[in-house]
């Protein structure tokens, strides 16, 4: 793998020798251009980092690594961290609990390995940079939707609910994640609700159908439901549906997909 763009390194040491050593490894690796800067342990402790734009963190400290580490990570810095570490595989898990991208044997560091470490870490980094970027316009889309998106688990129990969903119900986020779907949906269509799960259940296939949803103050109001299976390792572990307000249309057009929907089972 080849950087692009200069690569910056930040390096947290107590021996005034230990920069030296990295910074020649760093010279015989293929990394291209870098950027290196050294700061001591006791700054680090004192100050924090000295700006949040590294590309990556090496930290070496024979005696507190681990504490160094827990430090930065809780003044948010949010660039990976390898830790070079004793030949100890306690020190290496804890180092990892803590929040290290990768450790390294102090005895056993070469250019090849500093290389490697390095850019599995910044390719760690950047995929995680992905994934929070695509949860948050995941997330900005749920909850400007104009319908009420949620997800409950098999028994029904809601683990979320976006925002239009307490402007509709009147209940707040946390009451719904407390709350079973059999609290808010008319009790004469439950029957109906829990034979189409376990339909669902059986055929995998997604479903639809028309229900009166109960507010807190007890008004009932006509939706249209879409549901389909949320998956974990390939086995159904909940249910993410979509519930839109129908607009007042009357309740005799719910009931004929309630009938739709029942005479299809």
């Amino acid at each position: 793998m080849m950087v692009q763009q200069a690569l910056k390194v930040l390096l947290v040491h107590e021996d005034v020798a230990g920069p030296k050593e990295i910074y020649r490894l760093l010279n015989q690796t293929d990394l291209g251009e870098f950027e290196f800067e050294w700061v001591s342990a006791s700054l680090v402790r004192r100050n924090g980092p000295t700006h949040n734009i590294y590309d990556v963190c090496l930290i070496d400290s024979a005696s507190n690594g681990i504490s160094l580490l827990a430090e930065l990570r809780r003044v948010a810095a949010n660039f990976p961290i390898i830790l070079l570490t004793q030949d100890s595989a306690i020190e290496v898990l804890e180092a990892l609990h803590h929040g290290a991208t990768d450790c390294l044997l102090r005895e056993n560091l070469t250019s090849a390995n500093l290389e490697e470490s390095i850019c599995a870490a910044i390719e760690t980094a950047r995929k995680a940079e992905c994934q929070a970027e695509y949860e948050r316009c995941y997330l900005g889309l749920v909850e400007n939707a104009s319908g009420v998106i949620y997800t409950h688990d098999l028994q029904g129990n809601y683990t979320s609910i976006n925002q239009v969903g307490e402007q509709l119900t009147g209940y707040t986020r946390d009451e719904m994640l407390n709350m079973n779907f059999q609290q808010i949906i008319a009790p004469e269509y439950l029957d109906l609700v829990w034979a189409l799960i376990n339909r669902m259940l059986e055929d995998r296939k997604p479903t639809s159908y028309g229900a009166l949803m109960v507010t807190k103050d007890a008004r009932r109001f006509p939706v249209s439901v879409s549901n389909h299976l949320i998956y974990r390792d390939g086995t159904p572990v909940g249910i993410q549906g979509v519930a839109h307000d129908l607009n007042g249309q009357t309740l005799e057009s719910v009931s004929v997909g309630r009938t739709r929907s029942a005479s299809s089972e």
